[in-house]
């Protein structure tokens, strides 16, 4: 073609140093040089590098030592001696060569073909492989890639082991391809799932249930102080009635008071005014000291009830007798109720049952200590609740009803958390006729 053509390493030759040029025909090219001997295709522009692992005797060859016999063979001489070999009957195995795991070390929770589970505990991964290369084994290369760890290939040769001392929990990809003695990479890597398992606090039902148990505390929560705001209202609504009541039913006792100190004056019984007044006196500073109070102790309640007894028993000339009964309280001094409770009751059965009755007025206060409550028994010998029922349509003021009602508002009001609580009245009669009134009142059972 009268063309010629300069073939150096930018071409893809081995090495510039070339010893000898045989030619084997239709366009093949053998040559030596100083890393090996190079099969060269002057059509296809293509090259084949054998070194020592295709049994050279060295990668180094000498000028001038290169000859062909008569029978075809070809011989290249070296610093280590020389070879001799056949061209045309060389033969070349163009099967890409497989690579297969032959390994892996460590513990494992569960392994199959293509995945493979770790513990988080012990993450260390060890992985062997190899190729189906059986031609020439020790002219495989290998390069392997662990995705989501590695940033690039790793390339090892005859250390065909992957090595990962400890993986953080997740998903990996495990890939490793290998060469053939000629460096034809296999196109397909072999590809290993690898999964390490979180720990439980880091897995999707571990947070869902955190975050159920989150907005559940929170919601609860909103839910407490919510109710805690509308039960501190509607305790604070019904004081502020109880208030209101008792500013209305003062006046009124006070004015009965004031004119049964003013019978007694007249009747020239200054000792029995003196007394009534100081009993008047005790008894209003005790109301306003446990107004103040949310909850008083059961031997408070029981003192100023009967010092209200007393004076209601001088008002109705000692035709009143009244019992009070806390003996089965154990500690009447640290058992607790709420203020002013029973007053109300106490009061309703004077009014209602005892004061319309001529003679033989009889009341009763029973404590009992329950369970988890305290039970208290508010009984008289009143002429019933239908015959007051009828005498109180005719009046015009209603205030012991209301503060029966509000007292056991306040009473569920304050009962919330703190236990059971109920109001039950009851007619005493015997044979249609009636013998007085039983009201059972359950207070939660308070200890400070």
């Amino acid at each position: 073609t009268k063309k010629s053509f300069h073939i150096t390493e930018k071409n893809g030759l081995v090495n510039n140093s070339v010893y000898g040029v045989l030619y084997q025909g239709d366009g093949l090219v053998w040559m030596s040089t100083n890393k090996g001997v190079v099969r060269y295709d002057l059509y296809k522009h293509d090259f084949t590098n054998f070194h020592p692992i295709h049994y050279l005797q060295n990668s180094e060859f000498n000028e001038g030592a290169f000859s062909r016999s008569s029978n075809g063979y070809f011989y290249f001489g070296g610093v280590s001696g020389f070879n001799y070999f056949k061209p045309s009957s060389i033969s070349y195995d163009t099967t890409e060569p497989k690579v297969v795991i032959t390994g892996i070390n460590g513990e494992y929770l569960r392994i199959d073909d293509q995945r493979i589970e770790l513990n988080y505990l012990n993450s260390r991964l060890e992985l062997g492989f190899r190729a189906l290369y059986y031609l020439n084994p020790g002219g495989v290369k290998y390069k392997y890639k662990l995705l989501g760890y590695d940033q690039s290939w790793v390339e090892v040769s005859n250390d065909n082991l992957a090595i990962y001392p400890r993986l953080s929990p997740g998903r990996y990809s495990f890939q490793v391809v290998a060469s053939d003695e000629f460096g034809q990479w296999l196109v397909e890597p072999i590809l290993l799932e690898v999964i390490v398992r979180p720990p439980f606090w880091q897995r999707w039902w571990f947070i869902i249930l955190l975050i159920v148990l989150f907005a559940g505390a929170i919601y609860g929560l909103f839910r407490f102080r919510t109710r805690e705001i509308e039960r501190s209202y509607k305790l604070q609504l019904v004081d502020s009635e109880l208030r209101a009541l008792r500013s209305q039913m003062n006046p009124h006792f006070i004015f009965n008071s004031l004119n049964s100190i003013q019978y007694f004056i007249l009747k020239k019984e200054p000792q029995e005014a003196y007394t009534y007044l100081s009993k008047f006196a005790s008894l209003m500073r005790k109301i306003l000291q446990n107004s103040r109070l949310k909850y008083i102790s059961i031997a408070d309640e029981t003192e100023w009830l009967a010092l209200y007894l007393e004076m209601e028993k001088m008002r109705m000339d000692d035709e009143l007798e009244f019992d009070i009964d806390h003996s089965r309280v154990r500690d009447i001094e640290h058992s607790y109720i709420p203020t002013m409770l029973i007053q109300p009751y106490v009061e309703n059965s004077i009014i209602h049952g005892l004061l319309p009755k001529k003679g033989n007025r009889k009341i009763s206060i029973r404590f009992e200590k329950k369970v988890n409550h305290v039970e208290c028994v508010v009984e008289d010998n009143g002429i019933g609740r239908a015959a007051a029922r009828k005498m109180n349509e005719k009046r015009r003021s209603k205030h012991a009803s209301a503060g029966m009602e509000l007292t056991k508002s306040r009473l569920r009001i304050l009962s919330e958390g703190q236990g059971d609580y109920d109001v039950m009245v009851e007619d005493l009669e015997n044979d249609g006729q009636a013998l007085g009134t039983r009201v059972v009142i359950k207070i939660p059972l308070i200890r400070v």
